[in-house]
């Protein structure tokens, strides 16, 4: 049995969510497959030290093959590897019951990294389970996948080529420097789901500066960012991931999109996604698989 993990791109509320602030995140393909075999002989491919290896640690006879279909690095490798271990025990789990049980899952993700010495909000790995567009509800503690709500605009996930280690890096983030971050993002949000395409324009460009004024953007995206808004058609270039510094997000409008593309690349730029690949989540997968919907 294949699971495709789809990549994870954080949307809105980067930061926040380290301070109970809501999310939207985008899970998409390409991502990280994982086969699942039935081998005597399995060498765990990971380090036992990482989450993904207390995790595995937890059921050894797990055993499978994990290929990074990305390969630029980032967009959620490593909660992807955590999942490769989690999934079979998963699988046992009652289809109706994932969203009842997240709570737990995110608790025990959290756990893990603690004890691998990382930071992490537990919210990159629900982008992965839910996929699409991933909302968590930080009033409700809850989360749900949803389709891309602003037809008249594409995204466009560009890889920098450049990585900042997410654990390390949140780890030296001063929670109380950042406890006023969601009254920012979350508006951004609400934007997003009343379907409010200017404002979420608008209010996107916005939490990027803000996040720039932090310090919080890496040099080389905010140069990244410079070059791409020279472009009038780009209508926002948001840095993403740890430092903003592995991914840019750039906004345009649908009818644009194959032009904007066209001179990313020229940047010598690599496009990873679009919003056509937006992706269901493992949940949703192992859900259909249980109703015998899916084979992978």
């Amino acid at each position: 049995m294949t699971y495709h993990i789809p990549g994870k791109t954080f949307l809105v509320g980067e930061y926040s969510a380290l301070v109970s602030g809501s999310v939207l995140g985008l899970g998409t393909s390409p991502g990280f497959d994982v086969q699942y075999n039935s081998k005597s002989e399995f060498k765990f491919p990971f380090s036992l030290q990482s989450p993904a290896g207390i995790q595995w640690q937890k059921d050894t006879t797990v055993s499978f093959q994990f290929e990074d279909q990305i390969k630029v690095g980032g967009f959620g490798k490593s909660t992807a590897e955590y999942l490769s271990a989690l999934i079979p025990s998963l699988e046992k789990k009652s289809n109706d019951k994932f969203e009842d049980n997240f709570l737990e899952i995110r608790n025990n993700y959290i756990h893990d990294s603690e004890i691998s010495g990382a930071r992490v909000s537990g919210l990159d790995l629900a982008i992965q389970c839910y996929g699409a567009v991933t909302y968590f509800d930080a009033k409700t503690a809850t989360c749900k996948a949803l389709n891309w709500k602003l037809p008249s605009l594409e995204f466009i996930l560009v890889s920098t080529g450049i990585k900042v280690k997410t654990h390390e890096h949140l780890q030296n983030i001063d929670l109380k420097k950042i406890s006023h971050f969601p009254s920012i993002s979350n508006s951004v949000i609400d934007f997003y789901l009343q379907g409010q395409t200017l404002s979420f324009i608008q209010g996107l460009n916005e939490w990027t500066k803000f996040l720039t004024s932090e310090n919080l953007i890496h040099d080389h995206s905010v140069q990244l960012q410079s070059t791409l808004l020279k472009n009038s058609d780009i209508l926002c270039a948001k840095p993403c991931g740890a430092m903003g510094a592995d991914v840019i997000l750039v906004l345009c409008e649908l009818e644009k999109s194959k032009s904007v593309q066209h001179k990313i690349l020229e940047l010598g730029l690599t496009v990873i996604s679009t919003t056509k690949d937006l992706a269901a989540g493992i949940f949703q997968q192992i859900s259909n698989t249980q109703r015998g919907l899916y084979v992978g």
